[in-house]
Formats: structure tokens, C-alpha cells, sequence
């Protein structure tokens, strides 16, 4: 029976009718899991391929994204996937599903496409790579690189894993006073009438860049475009109407990638190889951010994007505009000897001499060790400013006491690499008791008082320190690490001891606290070693708001500390005005074996919305591996206490979270604006799972900016 029913490719809850592509994909008349036993001494061989079938059920990695970041009637989510299909057409293969998503939060039944079967045809495909000899991107042709050109080119969509896609599309970055900014302040009309129309400061020439991105109808804006890194060694962009590949991009570091039978000794060597299916590596990996830059006089929308556990190099894609992308489109691939594998999303920052900037973590595997954090020019690709902690070095793993291969954080010994950062704007910053999700003070705004421009970042790093640097001068010899070289604070573990601590490898958000200074929230927990997945009874991960007032916070004496009292039921103790801060422990029977956070929180409506994961961990190598599991936490930025009335007014007081379906565990929260009234607008939370929750609390100003 098993081998005749259930046969749909449509994950439930099913509604409506069923095209006949998602039960017979070979157009035979036969559902493709009706496996049909006449004959006795064919049950085997048909029980195999239903098992076989079960097997190659995709793996949801749950990264989501949206068209837009405010839903309009096109809009569209995105949300990929992964599989190891085996049979006779056993690999590693990709896809990314697009459905609609209206202003309610309704998400289509159906599919609106599948990338994967939008791919052209291999002679019709744009495949650029980056020549390291000549420092230019070129056209990548079976002329320069032979048969494993046409392998390569040949080959369906590569297994999207870690890879977080991004979208260029209706983006206002800000660099111009919108108008509900100018309505809110209290200027003479006549110069709320000349900021309307005059976007002199702070960025020349951004209002006629966004005219051509979001231009008044009829005129119908440019499709958005959807790029993401595959493990078939490219990055690819993707119109994001159809689905259709664009244009693709190989970086220099998966070129080693490229060779034909017999493989390489060489492992890494095995992109083009036939049995490549049995030695799948990470080529293109890493998250991906889009942003609007100022090159050359000339506004572009840039994609940057890091090969994360692929490859040691950071790339930048211009994605801007209606006509076709070129070799001319791929502008640079950075490359250091102390960057590592970057695993964090790298971002783009305005500095004070008025350039534009790829700020990123350098990540794990670098040359000495140590973390780093790299401030790259995005209009040449060349280093500005690296900034060395000095933590860390190259002590072997396998030297630590305990088991080997595995990371016994005593601080500062050991490997080290910077995680994901994030830069913040203190220009025009201001607290407002009526809407706690941050922005910027509308006077300051619409003056042009508020420049736009990052004078803090901050980021943690695998020994479990949170730092922050300052780049508040034009003078990037001025940079440097804040409170003397040290840290603001250090992670610790809450049952291990004395100096093992708990790796940072996600982003932290920050928000300014309504009293003073900074709220800096972070997690903790790292799923990128081998090991990872075992279980480690004398260790736990913790979740932080540390309170940044310009000064180290050396002890928890004076951070506040939630528990889990329930089944996802917080604690409420009294955090006063003078705290540092609040955390909470991932430990007890109310928290998962091995919790932990992998991925960067949001800020809403003075909430700090982020998600766990469980890796359903093993007590030794030889045991198989329970199921994945996590939850969806909203807590209050400022208190910890449990927040979840956001999502749901009938929960319990208390309550944080909520179970999650299976996902990527390196995927954040997605919240987009939905639609409403003016006078109650909708926020719209997706699940990784593709599912909506429609946030409709009162909230304030929309238009205000959130520090991030």
C-alpha cells in the first residue's frame, strides 16, 4: 500500500486540485509512487525504488525570502530546498520554489515556479568567472576551460545549504528623507517642500536612482532579481518573476573545483568529476546581501555575497537595472590570507570619507587564527582596514584536553575567526516611549542632519567574545577596537568550568535601549564542525541582551537572568533601570538537548524575535541521530520576558515560543510589512516551512528606520 498512495510532491495540508506534474513527472499516465507489483518475483526490485523515492524527498534548508520588503499584490516568497537523490540520477541537487504572497498573509497553494526547471538550455546559459591572474571577470567558455565547461554548464541546479538568498528589488535604503519621515517633523512647510524633491543631503543623485527602481506608475518597475549561492560552484541570479536563470558567477576559489576523469588526488578537485555525487563539497555557501552604492558618481544595486564553507573570498555582483548582466557586472573577488571561511553574511556600510563599504567577519581557517574584521572598498575591491582583535592563534584542536576535534573554548587559546557583523548609525538617533522598535528622530532626518553612515560595529566570534570597534573617523587609521583592545562582554558556559565559554557565529542586533546606551542581543552555539552533533552533557548555550554604556560588562552580577519555568514559559524577573542587561540559559528538562542559536535575531515592536535549533544530537559517532527540532522565541529586548502575545493575543503571560517545522537552522526570522490601515498597519512573519502569521499589534511611525 505504501507504494501506491501518497504519491503528491505537494507537502500538506493539499487544497484544491492537483496539477498532474506534481504525481506524474514523467507524463506516463501513472502516478510516480504507484508502484505496481504483478509479478512476485519483481517485489524487491519495486520495493527499492518506493524506498528509493521516500529517500529523495527533498530537505527543506528554509531559507525564505520575499520579492519585496513590503507585500504588494506581485509579491512573491521564496524559499529553498535540497536533496541526495539516489537511483540513476543519484547527486546533490537544488531548487527554489516561488508562491505568491498577498497582503493579508495568504500564501498560494501552488507554486508559482521552480528554478531548478527554469535553467536554459547549457549552450544558452551566462556563466562568468573571476580570472585571478588578470583581475577581471570573463566569459566562462569550454575554449578556456575544455570539456569541463560543458560539464559544468550541463549540470542542473547544486544543493543550496547554507546559502541565504537575497533579493534586489523596490528597495529605499535610505539615503534620501522619505515623506512620511518629512510629514512627522516639525519643519516650515517650505522646507519639508524643498527635502521632498531635493535629496542633496545625504546622497546626491539617490532620488533619481530610485525613480528608476520604484518609478510612479503606469511605468512598470524592473523584475526583481534573486541571488543565491549553489554548490555547484556558482552564484546565481535569478529573475525573480519567473524563476529563469539570469546570469551565473563562479568565484576563483571554486575554479580548483574543475576537472574531468580520472579525479584528482586532490579532493576539492571533483566539481566535473562523474562520481562527484560521492564526494559533494561546498563550493558556494555563504549567505548573500544586496544594498544600494554610490561607484564612480553612479548609483547600483549590489549583491555581496561570501562562499562561506566553500572557499576564502568575499564577492560583489552589480544587480541593478533592466538589461542583461555581463563580465563587467562582476566587479571584484577579494581574497586575503587572514580570511577564512566566512560563514556570517557580510554587509555593506557608508563610512565618514563618504565611500562605501563590505564589512565582514573573517571567519574560521585563516591564516593565524585570529579574529579579524575586513572594511573593503565595494568600488574596487580593495582593503581600507583590517582590524585584529589579537584573539586567538593556532593551537591545534587536537591538543585540547578532551575529546579531539571537538572546541573546548578555553579562552584565549585556539583557532579563532569573526562572525557575521553588524554596523550601527548613531547620527540622529533617538528613543521614543511610543514605538521601541528604533528609528531616527524626524527632525534630524529630514534636515539632513542624519547622515547615513556606520560609526560602530559590532560582531562576536568563535571564543565567545562580543566586540565592538569604532570607524567614526575619516580617518581609517583612527579605527580600532573599543574600551582599550578589550571586549564589551564574554560569553560563558553555564555548566561547564572556569574559562570554557560558548562560540558566537551569528549576528547580534542592536537597538537603543530607552534609558541608555545600546542593546546588543545576541545567541550563542556553532553547528559548522564535525562533532557538533554529539551530545555534550556538561555544556549548554545561552541567549543575550547585553546593555552597551560605554563600558565592559565583565560579570553577570549585573545581568539579569530568565529561565525557562515551562514549556516555553519565561521567567519575569525584574530587570530595573540600571542593569546591564538580561540573559537566559538553553538548560533543563523545558529546553532541547543541544539548543542553541545559529542565526541573527529582529527587532519588532520592542521584541527580539529569533529562532533555535536542536540538531537532535548523538551520545556517540555510532548512534543514529534523532530528528532535528527548534522554536520560534520572542522575548522582550529590554526584560526577556516572554513576548509571544505578538503572534498570538490568547497565550499564556509568560510565553516565548513556539515549536518550528524543519528548516535551515541557519535561517532568521522573516518578518515583512503587509498591508492594513494606516492607523493599524500588519507585520507578516514567515515560518521556514513557507507559512504565515499576520502580527497586527499597534505599532508607531512605519517609516522610521531600525538601527541594525
Amino acid at each position: 500500500m505504501m507504494a501506491k498512495y501518497g504519491g503528491s510532491r505537494r507537502p500538506a495540508p493539499i487544497s484544491g486540485p492537483i496539477p498532474n506534474v506534481d504525481w506524474d513527472e514523467d507524463n506516463d499516465g501513472t502516478p510516480d509512487n504507484y508502484f505496481l507489483v504483478t509479478n512476485a518475483l519483481t517485489l524487491a526490485e519495486r520495493l527499492r525504488s518506493a524506498f528509493i523515492a521516500i529517500e529523495n524527498r527533498a530537505n527543506p534548508a528554509g531559507s525564505i525570502a520575499t520579492s519585496s520588503s513590503r507585500v504588494d499584490s506581485d509579491t512573491l516568497v521564496y524559499r529553498s530546498s535540497f536533496e541526495f537523490r539516489r537511483g540513476t540520477d543519484q547527486g546533490w541537487f537544488g531548487d527554489i520554489e516561488a508562491r505568491s504572497l498577498s497582503p493579508q498573509g495568504v500564501v498560494g497553494d501552488f507554486p508559482t515556479w521552480n528554478a531548478a526547471s527554469q535553467q536554459p538550455a547549457a549552450s544558452a546559459r551566462r556563466i562568468f568567472y573571476w580570472n585571478r591572474t588578470n583581475g577581471a571577470a570573463e566569459a566562462f567558455t569550454s575554449a578556456v576551460f575544455g570539456p569541463a565547461a560543458d560539464v559544468l554548464r550541463g549540470r542542473p541546479m547544486g544543493d543550496i545549504v547554507n546559502s541565504l538568498a537575497a533579493v534586489s528589488s523596490k528597495q529605499d535604503f535610505g539615503y534620501c528623507a522619505p515623506p512620511a519621515i518629512l510629514a512627522a517633523s516639525t519643519l516650515p512647510a517650505s522646507v519639508k517642500a524643498a527635502r521632498d524633491t531635493d535629496c542633496d543631503k545625504p546622497a546626491p543623485g539617490y532620488d533619481d536612482f530610485l525613480n528608476e527602481k520604484i518609478p510612479a506608475p503606469p511605468t512598470v518597475p524592473p523584475a526583481p532579481r534573486l541571488i543565491v549561492g549553489t554548490n555547484d560552484g556558482l552564484l546565481r541570479v535569478l529573475n525573480g518573476l519567473t524563476g529563469a536563470e539570469e546570469a551565473a558567477f563562479m568565484p576563483s576559489s571554486a575554479l580548483d573545483g574543475l576537472s574531468i576523469d580520472p579525479p584528482s588526488t586532490d579532493n576539492w578537485r571533483t566539481l566535473t568529476t562523474s562520481n562527484y555525487s560521492n564526494r559533494h563539497r561546498y563550493f558556494v555557501d555563504g549567505p548573500v546581501t544586496v544594498g544600494d552604492v554610490k561607484i564612480g558618481g553612479a548609483w547600483s544595486t549590489v549583491a555581496l555575497a561570501a562562499t562561506g564553507a566553500g572557499g576564502r573570498s568575499i564577492m560583489a555582483i552589480r544587480v541593478s537595472g533592466r538589461s542583461g548582466l555581463a563580465a563587467t557586472d562582476f566587479l571584484w573577488e577579494f581574497r586575503h590570507p587572514e580570511l577564512g571561511n566566512a560563514l556570517g553574511q557580510p554587509k555593506i556600510a557608508r563610512l565618514n570619507d563618504g565611500r562605501f563599504a563590505a564589512v565582514f567577519g573573517n571567519g574560521v581557517n585563516s591564516l593565524y587564527d585570529r579574529a579579524s574584521l575586513f572594511v573593503v572598498d565595494m568600488a574596487t575591491g580593495t582593503l581600507i582596514r583590517k582590524i585584529d582583535t589579537g584573539v586567538g592563534d593556532s593551537t591545534p584542536e587536537s591538543s585540547y584536553a578532551g575529546r579531539p576535534g571537538v572546541y573546548r573554548f578555553s579562552m584565549p587559546i585556539g583557532p579563532n575567526g569573526l562572525s557575521a557583523p553588524t554596523p550601527v548609525d548613531m547620527s540622529g538617533a533617538r528613543r521614543d516611549s511610543d514605538d521601541i522598535s528604533f528609528g531616527l528622530d524626524p527632525d534630524v532626518y529630514a534636515t539632513g542632519t542624519f547622515d547615513g553612515i556606520a560609526d560602530l560595529v559590532y560582531a562576536g566570534d568563535f571564543r565567545g567574545n562580543m566586540w565592538r570597534f569604532n570607524i567614526d573617523s575619516e580617518d581609517p587609521n583612527d579605527w580600532g577596537v573599543s574600551f582599550a583592545g578589550q571586549p564589551l562582554f564574554v560569553t560563558r558556559n553555564p555548566l561547564g568550568g572556569t574559562g570554557e565559554i560558548q562560540p558566537i557565529t551569528s549576528a547580534p542586533a542592536v537597538a537603543l535601549h530607552p534609558i541608555s546606551g545600546l542593546a546588543v542581543a545576541f545567541g550563542t552555539g556553532r553547528f559548522d564542525v564535525n562533532g557538533d552533533d554529539f551530545a555534550r552533557p556538561e555544556y549548554a548555550d545561552s541567549f543575550y541582551a547585553i546593555r552597551d554604556k560605554n563600558a565592559r560588562v565583565t560579570t553577570l552580577g549585573n545581568v539579569v537572568q530568565q529561565n525557562l519555568v515551562g514549556n516555553r514559559i519565561v521567567s519575569n524577573t525584574n530587570v530595573d533601570e540600571g542593569a546591564d542587561g538580561w540573559f537566559i540559559d538553553f538548560t533543563g528538562s523545558f529546553s532541547l538537548t543541544g539548543e542553541r542559536v545559529l542565526a541573527a535575531g529582529l527587532i519588532r515592536q520592542g521584541a527580539i524575535f529569533f529562532n533555535t535549533f536542536a540538531p537532535g544530537v548523538r551520545a556517540t559517532p555510532c548512534d543514529p541521530s534523532p530528528p532535528p527540532g527548534g522554536f520560534l522565541m520572542i522575548l522582550d529586548l529590554f526584560t526577556g520576558i516572554g513576548r509571544y502575545e505578538i503572534i498570538d493575543p490568547s497565550a499564556p503571560p509568560g510565553t516565548a515560543g513556539t515549536a518550528l517545522p524543519p528548516g535551515s537552522p541557519k535561517a532568521p526570522p522573516t518578518i515583512v510589512g503587509g498591508g492594513g490601515s494606516r492607523e493599524r498597519p500588519l507585520d507578516i512573519f514567515i515560518r521556514p516551512d513557507g507559512t504565515t502569521v499576520v502580527l497586527d499589534t499597534r505599532r508607531g511611525r512605519q517609516s522610521w528606520r531600525q538601527l541594525r
